[in-house]
């Protein structure tokens, strides 16, 4: 330790008012932090070389929190494990006991120490700090590897010699070229969003992702598909093949392993093969619909005539559990797009019912698909069921400036679609089929 680092030595204050933090950031979770005698001793020691810094305490407490702090509390009392910073090869072994008299587990800091390559038995809870802008190991820099796959005229992946590949691809070919790190592959998919976002994605390479290849004479509701990056497969050994992928999502989940829950859902190849499947069953409806020889025995599915905007939008109490799902998926597949496009949506229902006098020109309907139209991805018939259930006041009126009832936008068992009439017939007023009255009865 250098000399002018005694000044620097942490004190009991300074313990304290960690403790607090710490405090903060696991109470959450309902853990009480403390320190034991030898943590101040051990903290301000010469073995340290350089001495650890309330910033490094500090910023130790709040990462481990913010990614560990409930896999911790799992541990429960008596436990032992070790918090460790990559960055600044700061370890902290703490055990974990029950407080009866308080009801909750008390985090004991029994020691720390700056040491790189600290080896321990007991579980690891491991932070760090990755730049991906720094060479590797006499590599290039992960983001300049990372960017050497992008076609950024294409707006698309690649897999160096310009082959068409999916990012799950990229990502593996990445782990191979460099190491299996799951903080690099978290920072490195964060770095492909943002070349995404700046390039963009073109729409003709978004459509070619999944195809239908081969029709199945024998069953044509099980065609082979080509997924762009993943091969060729049938329709059915792809829907088994997302049923494994749950079902490991559901292994995961018993063993608190939501990080790579999340990656797997929003990340991974299990949203390219549900969309592989939802597009697939599309294209068989289209092609049902269009008549002819090639549409003899394909299966009608409702879903999927939805989706393809060919039938009006039904109440969603009448949807099965399955298209439900599947609606849900569309959103949650391009949950940016759908928020923003309902956000667009309704300030132009607000801007047109003022500039209108309180009246719309068009039914929802039509204006929704206007917005959808002008959204890579988002299909009217989600977006209207997506938009009502988000903003409640959307169907305040419709054409003619008064509130109009919609069969299964705004019906319930109380209220049909003539309810308009039947109240106005009370009153003995009259109504035509919009529910809009007579211009006798206008002022």
């Amino acid at each position: 330790m250098r000399i002018n680092e005694f000044d620097n030595q942490l004190t009991k204050n300074d313990l304290d008012s960690l403790e607090t933090f710490a405090d903060k950031v696991f109470g959450k979770v309902g853990i009480d932090v403390n320190f034991t005698r030898h943590f101040l001793d051990r903290v301000n020691d010469e073995r340290n070389r350089k001495q650890i810094s309330m910033g490094e305490l500090t910023r130790l407490f709040k990462q481990e929190a913010k990614r560990f702090a409930k896999p911790i509390a799992k541990l429960g009392p008596d436990a032992e494990a070790v918090m460790k910073d990559l960055q600044t090869d700061i370890n902290m072994p703490f055990v974990l006991v029950w407080d009866e008299r308080n009801e909750e587990l008390d985090l004991i800091a029994k020691t720390v120490m700056r040491k790189k390559n600290f080896k321990t038995s007991d579980p690891e809870f491991t932070i760090e700090s990755y730049d991906l802008s720094a060479p590797r190991d006499g590599k290039q820099s992960v983001s300049s590897w990372i960017l050497d796959h992008f076609n950024r005229n294409k707006g698309m992946w690649h897999d160096g010699s310009n082959r068409p590949s999916s990012r799950e691809e990229v990502l593996n070919m990445l782990v191979q070229s460099y190491d299996k790190n799951e903080f690099m592959l978290a920072k490195a998919t964060e770095f492909m969003d943002t070349i995404e976002a700046k390039y963009g994605r073109k729409d003709e390479e978004l459509e070619e992702e999944s195809t239908i290849s081969t029709m199945n004479k024998e069953d044509p509701n099980n065609p082979e598909i080509h997924i762009q990056g993943y091969g060729v497969v049938t329709l059915s050994g792809l829907e088994k093949s997302i049923v494994r992928m749950i079902k490991e999502l559901g292994t995961m989940a018993d063993q608190g392993n939501f990080d790579n829950i999340n990656t797997s859902i929003n990340k991974g190849l299990l949203q390219t093969k549900l969309q592989a499947v939802i597009d697939t069953k599309a294209d068989l409806q289209a092609i049902r619909k269009k008549g002819g020889p090639k549409s003899r025995g394909i299966a009608r599915e409702s879903l999927f005539d939805t989706l393809i905007g060919e039938d009006s939008v039904r109440n969603n109490n009448d949807e099965s559990p399955f298209e439900k799902l599947a609606r849900k998926y569309q959103v949650t597949l391009y949950k940016r797009a759908y928020a923003r496009a309902a956000e667009v949506l309704h300030a132009m229902l607000q801007r047109k019912h003022k500039e209108n006098n309180g009246k719309w020109r068009h039914a929802l309907g039509w204006y929704v698909a206007k917005i959808a139209d002008g959204f890579t991805n988002v299909k009217s018939s989600v977006l209207m069921p997506y938009y009502l259930e988000n903003y409640e006041s959307a169907f305040i009126t419709e054409s003619g400036g008064v509130g109009k009832v919609v069969p299964g936008v705004n019906t319930t068992v109380d209220v049909g679609p003539d309810e308009i009439k039947t109240q106005a017939k009370k009153f003995g007023n009259d109504v035509d089929k919009n529910g809009i009255p007579k211009n006798t009865h206008r002022k």
